[in-house]
């Protein structure tokens, strides 16, 4: 009985977060222009390896971080 007890309480103490995750939605619109956000553009990120320039998965690494900078507006 104390089992089925605990159980019970877990419960009804989880629904209301249970419910709370199933709740509405909320609608927002992202863009990714670097000219709708000025201190975006001020932003600069540096990638730190331990692998050589040269190494093949390395550059390919490099190329990843020039896309995504170039795609979000930042300095990489």
């Amino acid at each position: 009985m104390p089992r089925l007890f605990k159980k019970l309480i877990i419960l009804i103490v989880m629904l209301p977060f249970v419910l709370a995750a199933c709740g509405g939605t909320t609608s927002t619109t992202q863009t990714n222009s670097s000219s709708s956000n000025p201190a975006r553009s001020s932003l600069k990120f540096y990638v730190i390896t331990h692998g050589q320039a040269s190494d093949p998965f390395w550059s390919v690494v490099k190329k990843g971080v020039d896309q995504a900078a170039k795609d979000m507006g930042v300095t990489a």
